[in-house]
């Protein structure tokens, strides 16, 4: 076993350096953010004018875990359709996108 991996198995999650993923779909973009040990009166999300801000904090174990980032908000998002869960030290944010028309223009 190397030195990193025996470190990795020790501190899965409170020591990795990214903490969260992005998953695109059709109609949607999901947020993934590692927040270990928290539940839902842990994590504290709010939605800025361009920003999605990101607070958590928990203990586990005896290693304190405190997280403050944030996330700019694509335009295409719908804002009246963002959504926010955590479950298993996971938190999701579901964006949903703005369904836009598509302008006509007339040539001749």
């Amino acid at each position: 076993m190397t030195r990193a991996s025996l470190f990795d198995d020790l501190f899965p999650v409170l020591f990795q350096p990214e903490h969260h993923s992005m998953s695109e779909l059709t109609d949607d973009l999901d947020l993934y953010v590692k927040v270990p040990g928290c539940g839902e009166n842990d994590v504290d999300v709010e939605l800025g004018e361009k920003l999605i801000t990101v607070k958590a904090e928990a203990s586990v174990d005896g290693f304190d875990f405190t997280l403050n980032k944030n996330y700019l908000i694509p335009r295409n998002v719908d804002r009246d359709n963002i959504k926010a869960t955590v479950q298993n030290g996971l938190l999701t944010i579901s964006l949903k996108r703005k369904v836009e028309k598509l302008k006509v223009k007339k040539l001749l």
